[in-house]
């Protein structure tokens, strides 16, 4: 029954990767070696960013690792600057860093952290987190 509705959980998600895809679409480069030097400096400048601390740039990078667009495909990266972005209260970082614990991609599956992560999306009014939060507590923790 966990299994089954672990599923639909990644059905809903969008069968990750891509938590949300579009919001990294400036950066898409693919993980193509070709990537061309004006999308490697852009990627760069969103890594510098995102270092200093932005939480723009560190979700869009984290949004990167998660699809491999861009930068070779990372979950443990992708989870780091999920959990960066998450950790400053910002709901879709939250949200993404409880999807990659719900399917266990770049950390140990977790779903009592999930479940966590999408609490805290969710009273954003994070409506994803809110469906996905009822989703967790019902059937998986």
């Amino acid at each position: 029954m966990k299994r089954l509705l672990f599923w639909i959980i990644v059905g809903i998600v969008g069968a990750n990767p891509g938590v949300c895809e579009g919001q990294a679409n400036n950066y898409n480069a693919g993980s193509d070696p070709n990537v061309s030097k004006a999308e490697s400096s852009e990627i760069e400048k969103l890594r510098q960013k995102a270092e200093e601390g932005d939480a723009d740039a560190q979700f869009n990078l984290g949004i990167m690792y998660d699809n491999g667009k861009g930068v070779e495909q990372d979950y443990k990266e992708a989870v780091k600057w999920f959990r960066k972005v998450a950790e400053q209260g910002y709901a879709d970082g939250q949200f993404g860093l409880g999807v990659m614990y719900a399917e266990g991609q770049g950390v140990e599956q977790d779903y009592k952290e999930a479940v966590k992560w999408f609490r805290e999306a969710a009273e954003q009014g994070d409506a994803k987190a809110q469906y996905n939060l009822g989703v967790t507590n019902q059937y998986m923790v």
